[in-house]
């Protein structure tokens, strides 16, 4: 209508998401810039009681048995070989077929021996298959019975192993400690994994 005055439309002031929550951004030259999600995250804190049975040890300490014993079976083979080329160049006579029959010997006992050693290497005492209460933190790993109290700084790990059954954290030279994936539940099997992504030691998935 003539000699109307229609006041200006209100401009609204639009405030970021994360403003309006109380997070201040960071300030940079050329501007705001607000921090990362995960600036934000959780401490990490995953506790559980378990009791690692001698199935679970024997599982992840056949690998290495395996080695001594796969070196055992080869020294066996070479010297049931060597024992009878010994034997049938001495044709049943003199110190070569002495040797030989003393090699041969050696072969059949080896097996037996192997064995023994592949048993004693998967077979721990009884003590370690009692029950454990495991908490994961940001900064460690400890591990604890009735009897006895552990704990591995994450900075000490040099890289991690994956198993069916275990994560095994390797320190520096031989040290390794593991910890059983069984009575992890998904959710806290997830809360690992990204920690350890974050510490380097798990390669990110993309």
């Amino acid at each position: 209508m003539p000699g109307t005055t229609y006041p200006r439309r209100m401009r609204q002031k639009r405030t970021p998401l994360a403003a309006s929550a109380g997070v201040r951004p960071h300030i940079h030259k050329r501007g705001l810039r607000w921090p990362r999600v995960d600036a934000y995250a959780h401490p990490v804190r995953i506790e559980f009681t378990f009791s690692r049975g001698p199935e679970y040890f024997r599982e992840q300490l056949r690998r290495g048995a395996m080695l001594a014993v796969r070196r055992m079976l080869l020294l066996g083979a070479v010297l049931a070989v060597a024992g009878a080329l010994a034997v049938l160049l001495g044709q049943g006579e003199g110190a070569a077929t002495v040797v030989g029959a003393g090699a041969v010997l050696m072969a059949v006992l080896l097996p037996l021996r192997a064995r023994r050693t592949f048993v004693a290497a998967v077979t721990v005492p009884a003590s370690w298959c009692g029950l454990r209460t495991y908490v994961i933190t940001d900064e460690e790993l400890e591990s604890s019975s009735e009897m006895t109290s552990v704990r591995w700084r994450w900075t000490a790990v040099r890289r991690v192993e994956v198993r069916p059954a275990a994560y095994l954290f390797w320190q520096d030279g031989p040290a390794v400690f593991d910890l059983p994936r069984e009575p992890l539940t998904p959710g806290q099997e997830a809360e690992l994994r990204v920690h350890l992504t974050g510490l380097g030691l798990l390669p990110r998935v993309i």
